[in-house]
């Protein structure tokens, strides 16, 4: 009776950390992607929709996107696949949390932009409204990350930052976009992408773009000129 009676006990108490840690987990990512925390898109060619259909009394709609565990996405919603350069997100976007979740099996957050979006749905089957209406200047995307069973914070965060940059404010993500003597070549290509043009002379490289030329010796960021 006794033994039977400590490992109940053993049970209850262990049921009772694994909670608590699960809490804290949640916690955590409630936390670090609370809303209005800033998203930058890592990838291209993700549809979008505007975030009030017309025709449907303003009803607030989504593109649901899907991410498998193994990070391939798949758009769930009645728009299909199909997806045309006036409703597709691309790499580099800048999105705004609008709502964060943590489930058992999944990880979802809902964003939103300040892009102005006019929509063309001439040969949709799916479209429920109108064939051309302009938005609400905004498009909106729920993202659906699938999650193995007992997942932790790491396994979230390493599915959400294969998307996405997050940064706490616009303030911040226009800070971060700044080149500084000092950068690596792989910080300065995360900000400004791959250069139109490129030197390598040995100790030191040319990176040259639109309006900057970046100067890296031995790998380092030396000298920066807007033309």
């Amino acid at each position: 009776m006794k033994k039977n009676l400590i490992f109940i006990l053993i049970v209850i108490f262990s049921a009772a950390l694994i909670h608590a840690m699960d809490y804290e987990c949640k916690q955590e990512l409630e936390g670090k992607f609370a809303k209005d925390k800033i998203l930058v898109l890592k990838i291209g060619g993700i549809p979008t929709m505007v975030e009030k259909l017309p025709g449907n009394f303003g009803t607030k709609t989504y593109t649901w996107i899907v991410i498998k565990e193994n990070g391939d996405w798949k758009v769930k919603s009645f728009l299909g696949e199909k997806s045309d350069s006036t409703n597709v997100l691309e790499e580099k976007e800048v999105l705004k949390i609008t709502k964060f979740e943590v489930g058992k099996k999944s990880v979802k957050i809902w964003t939103s932009t300040d892009r102005a979006l006019t929509y063309d749905a001439a040969g949709r089957e799916s479209w429920i409204g109108s064939t051309k209406a302009k938005g609400a200047e905004k498009h909106a995307n729920y993202w659906d990350f699938d999650m193995p069973k007992d997942y932790d914070c790491q396994t979230a965060l390493k599915a959400i930052e294969k998307y996405f940059d997050l940064y706490d404010s616009k303030d911040a993500l226009n800070e971060a976009k700044e080149i500084k003597v000092g950068m690596t070549v792989e910080e300065v290509e995360k900000i400004l992408g791959k250069p139109e043009k490129k030197a390598d002379m040995g100790d030191k490289i040319v990176f040259k773009y639109e309006d900057t030329i970046v100067t890296f010796v031995d790998g380092k960021v030396t000298n920066i000129e807007f033309r």
